[in-house]
């Protein structure tokens, strides 16, 4: 029964991302890779050798100037800068610009052990970070998990960066979780 929910939710995330908002135009973070920047045309907000795009309503894990930002909802990107908080949370909580020194962490697991310290550091050593002004992609809509087969208890969640993909994470009874494939990750709040 827990897989048809995971499969269920699995979905719901695929279709959540091409459902995208494109009727005006917006900024993102493009996150290019320096050795195929004449190849950046097709990036999307999911993980590829080329780079991504880092959206309004993503979450991501941030280290910008040496200090550690877990879990970060993106809740504006303008022309200069961009604007985060918790990603349960509404009140902003971090501001950087392209000129502070950037690096995203992309969790990963590895023999059973998941988040810090395994994960992919994106740095400005081998990619450019730039905000672009964009009508492909201008945000992640949130999502609904569900909790079982029936799918007759839901609960609100955002589309976090991961080196795997794109997965889950949302709240329960006030912890937060990630559903890594079939297994669900209880997250501590920073």
């Amino acid at each position: 029964m827990k897989n048809i929910a995971l499969i269920i939710t699995c979905i719901i995330l695929t279709l959540s991302i091409f459902g995208q908002n494109n009727k005006s135009s917006c900024y993102a973070l493009r996150v290019a890779n320096k050795k195929y920047l004449s190849d950046t045309l097709l990036l999307q907000p999911k993980l590829y050798l080329q780079g991504f795009y880092v959206l309004t309503n993503g979450v991501y894990d941030f280290e910008i100037n040496g200090k550690l930002f877990n879990h970060q909802r993106i809740l504006k990107i303008t022309k200069d800068s961009i604007i985060t908080a918790y990603a349960f949370d509404t009140i902003p909580s971090l501001k950087f610009t392209t000129s502070d020194n950037i690096c995203i962490l992309l969790f990963q697991c590895y023999d059973g052990r998941c988040g810090f310290p395994n994960y992919t550091k994106i740095n400005d050593r081998k990619y450019q970070f730039e905000i672009k002004q964009t009508d492909t992609y201008c945000f992640l809509k949130a999502i609904e998990i569900c909790s079982n087969t029936d799918c007759d208890i839901k609960y609100s969640g955002y589309q976090y960066l991961t080196g795997f993909d794109l997965l889950p994470i949302y709240r329960k009874d006030g912890d937060d979780f990630v559903i890594a494939g079939s297994v669900t990750h209880k997250i501590k709040r920073p």
